[in-house]
């Protein structure tokens, strides 16, 4: 009965602790994307989120891409 224990014990374990992460990143580079500083980090955002649907890291311009192409 114990090592039933200590099985299930680990496997129990292994569920709870198994936990993912994940980053999204958006850039928006002076003075190429704007010279004001709320425009920069309003367009960082903006690349962001399109980060965020495409998976990994995104340009400022990348957004002005897919508005263009879709």
């Amino acid at each position: 009965m114990w090592r039933n224990f200590q099985y299930l014990a680990r496997r129990y374990r292994k569920a709870i602790c198994h936990a993912e992460s994940g980053a999204s990143l958006g850039i928006a580079l002076y003075p190429d994307d704007s010279t004001e500083s709320i425009d920069l980090i309003d367009k960082a955002d903006r690349a962001m989120y399109l980060a965020k649907r495409t998976g990994g890291v995104c340009l400022f311009p990348d957004i002005l891409w897919e508005i263009e192409n879709s």
